[in-house]
């Protein structure tokens, strides 16, 4: 629905916009103004890459015979809840990577028209992880920058400040941050000032005596292109070992504190978690 306004514009301001108006594709001064408001909302970062080809081991039993991704909550796959949030962002053009039972996925969003988004795939034939599922799909992703975000993740953040704040910040990967009780279970993140320092993996037996920070990731990023050349081709490769650390050591890898309901569904725990809390 259009709404009739009125503005007062500068004379020679004015003229120049008139010369905007081609008669073909912009037929009309309003036009103009939709045309050049619309590149100016319109997100720098627009296409999405979500990660969705993990064997789901800890969520057995869900995940014998379902792609974690597609595990209700609220009616709703999960992946569902990630997709609408982008579309609503204005992020539609979204490409999921696959893996085993990736065809239940593609059979449920296809093309991704019937919820406003496109869709493209990009189909592991083996586990590559992370970073070797990310480097395969580089062909659809292109030299812009992008978000890449854990396709098992129900989580409410403005994907636009984020952006924003990557732009800002200048790194080669901004990390979206939230705060946890228990920050041993996912593995913590040390930062000082924007900047990730290290990490404490979850792994490891130092991690459940020491608490560096309630901070860990969140499992979305924003990327920029150049962090491919980072990644070997057909390898399996976790960007938390191999990208990020190095990243660290060139001051390349921001920190993205935010608040907001965030539920990682890795466990059945925290799968029924989230049942119980998302709304």
């Amino acid at each position: 629905m259009k709404k009739r306004i009125s503005l007062t514009i500068d004379k020679e301001l004015l003229s120049q916009i008139d010369r905007l108006v081609d008669g073909n594709e912009i037929q009309s001064r309003s036009e103009v103004f939709d045309h050049l408001l619309r590149g100016f909302f319109q997100p720098v970062v627009d296409r999405a890459v979500l990660l969705a080809g993990g064997d789901g081991v800890r969520m057995r039993p869900f995940s014998y015979e379902i792609p974690k991704p597609l595990i209700p909550v609220n009616s709703k796959p999960v992946l569902e809840h990630m997709i609408t949030a982008l579309r609503d962002s204005g992020i539609k053009d979204i490409i999921i990577c696959t893996g085993r039972l990736g065809e239940k996925i593609v059979k449920y969003f296809g093309d991704g028209s019937k919820f406003g988004v496109k869709i493209t795939y990009s189909q592991e034939k083996k586990p590559l992880g992370t970073g070797g599922a990310l480097k395969l799909a580089q062909t659809f992703i292109g030299k812009k920058p992008f978000l890449l975000i854990h396709g098992d993740l129900l989580v409410r953040i403005n994907f636009n400040e984020l952006i924003k704040f990557h732009q800002q910040n200048k790194g080669l990967v901004t990390m979206a941050l939230t705060s946890v009780d228990n920050p041993q279970d996912f593995g913590m993140v040390e930062l000082q000032g924007f900047q990730v320092t290290g990490f404490v993996d979850r792994k490891l037996k130092r991690a459940k005596e020491e608490r560096v920070s309630h901070l860990v990731s969140s499992g979305i990023y924003v990327i920029e292109p150049e962090v491919f050349q980072m990644i070997p081709k057909g390898k399996k490769v976790m960007l938390e070992e191999v990208v990020f650390p190095k990243l660290i050591t060139k001051e390349k890898l921001i920190g993205f504190p935010f608040k907001g309901p965030w539920f990682d569904l890795t466990t059945p725990k925290e799968y029924e978690k989230a049942i119980k809390k998302w709304r």
